[in-house]
């Protein structure tokens, strides 16, 4: 709120476009998490607005649509900023970013109003809505090595990381259907890690919603549960960790999925299963992976089936590309 009042009052268009660009993004959060929320009165602390009024989350969805929407023209041909730590400067990614949230933000109340018309302007005038069009694009953060700007669990002891486990819910489904992924996400059982051969390593994830006690002691206790993979603690601030392990705002890999759901229920006329190839591609390469081709053709990936269960594997690999990503993947 700062800086669009700054930006505001010393006509800097440019500045005002991303401070609405994450405005958006943070109420958007906020209100996937809780519904109703303060909003309209939400900043006016300043101001002696000490208990802001509620709005309703539909409201606050058209207001979060209607800055993005001002962010794109604010942005159009503007002058690049300076401290930007996501996309050192470049106005025009922040444009990509501003209508690919817009994409997100339709596709989540389009069970509730039709939004055919808005997707349509999005994806019919890429020139003054432009919006990602390869991972170079996505909104990512990259953690720095020094503080106080490194990975944000750093601070933990490695004991306490680890007392993270896998969930069975995801690991059951990479191990069904030999998902490259699972050995980015998580690691072997203890018991099993470090063997000869890998071939003898056993991934276990926990069920979710389980009381400490029967957690510690399932399948066996610690030593036969996988934990989550050292990318996202040990290796968060090695050179390999910095390139990878980022704070994600959006993916390309996200887009790509919204965009085949609008697809497949006819909200936009392009081809949905290129769309669904392209999020899973997407997916892989954000690890450094590529899927094997025996991945994509098995009958839980390969895109054949009716219309449900076409948006039930979109939704499943959208759940899968989404994980550690704040809670986007439960919105």
């Amino acid at each position: 709120n700062n800086i669009l009042l700054q930006s505001e009052a010393n006509n800097l268009p440019n500045y005002k476009g991303v401070a609405l660009i994450l405005k958006s993004w943070m109420f958007s959060l906020a209100t996937d998490a809780y519904e109703d929320i303060p909003y309209t009165e939400s900043e006016k602390g300043k101001e002696g607005v000490f208990f802001p009024t509620y709005d309703t989350q539909e409201s606050i969805y058209a207001g979060i649509l209607a800055d993005l929407e001002e962010a794109k023209g604010l942005l159009n041909g503007a002058l690049n900023i300076s401290g930007d730590l996501i996309y050192d400067g470049n106005v025009e990614n922040w444009r990509k970013l501003a209508n690919s949230l817009r994409v997100r933000y339709l596709m989540r109340i389009s069970d509730r109003q039709d939004v055919s018309a808005a997707l349509a302007s999005i994806l019919g005038n890429p020139e003054d809505y432009p919006v990602f069009t390869s991972n170079d694009d996505h909104a990512v953060y990259t953690y720095q090595a020094e503080s106080p700007n490194q990975f944000p669990l750093f601070t933990y002891r490695i004991g306490s990381f680890n007392e993270f486990r896998a969930s069975k819910t995801l690991t059951d489904r990479l191990i069904t259907t030999n998902d490259a992924r699972l050995f980015t996400f998580t690691r072997p059982t203890p018991e099993t890690e470090g063997t000869p051969s890998t071939a003898g390593d056993e991934y276990v994830g926990i069920p979710n919603g389980m009381a400490d006690v029967e957690a510690l002691q399932y399948n066996g206790g610690p030593q036969a549960q996988s934990r989550i993979g050292p990318l996202f603690f040990e290796q968060a601030n090695t050179t390999l960790g910095l390139q990878i392990a980022k704070g994600i705002i959006m993916t390309y890999a996200e887009l790509q999925f919204l965009l085949a759901e609008a697809a497949e229920k006819s909200l936009i006329t392009d081809n949905a299963e290129t769309y669904y190839l392209n999020g899973i591609h997407a997916s892989f390469d954000f690890y450094g992976l590529t899927p094997d081709p025996a991945y994509l053709t098995q009958a839980a990936v390969a895109y054949t089936g009716t219309e449900d269960q076409l948006l039930e594997k979109i939704g499943t690999q959208k759940w899968i590309s989404l994980f550690f990503q704040g809670m986007e993947a439960w919105f």
